[in-house]
């Protein structure tokens, strides 16, 4: 049975290396991308069951690339990092239906590993 596959989109090479290892150690699937437009286009080819996503990128910021990928796929679940000064504009795209979690810098990696499971546990829970 494969895992699930997780999209890591963060313009840091080091936060990428990092999740794309983590994530791979407990079994997980992993596509990165470095910017907004190369996520999309990743999205599109790969299906991922869920976003891991930076919310300060040059180009295209994360809340966009939210609402690009929740209009091809609402029920997609995004997590969001990002940076305390970002809060209100990150509670807004909640409010929207956008983000699933969001996480602020520095995260605990086992913050992100415990969103992780607890997203695919309400989907089990919700087909059967």
């Amino acid at each position: 049975m494969l895992s699930d596959l997780i999209l890591i989109v963060d313009d840091n090479p080091g936060i990428r290396s990092l999740l794309k290892e983590l994530l791979t150690s407990k079994d997980y699937r992993v596509e990165v991308a470095q910017n907004g437009e190369e996520a999309i286009e990743k999205f599109h080819k790969c299906e991922p069951s869920a976003v891991l996503l930076d919310s300060m990128m040059p180009g295209m910021n994360g809340l966009m690339v939210a609402e690009k990928l929740k209009s091809s796929s609402p029920k997609l679940p995004i997590i969001m990092i990002s940076a305390y000064s970002e809060k209100e504009e990150i509670k807004r795209a909640q409010q929207k239906g956008l983000l699933s979690y969001c996480l602020t810098k520095p995260f605990d990696i086992n913050e992100i590993i415990e969103s992780l499971h607890y997203i695919f546990e309400l989907r089990l829970s919700n087909t059967m």
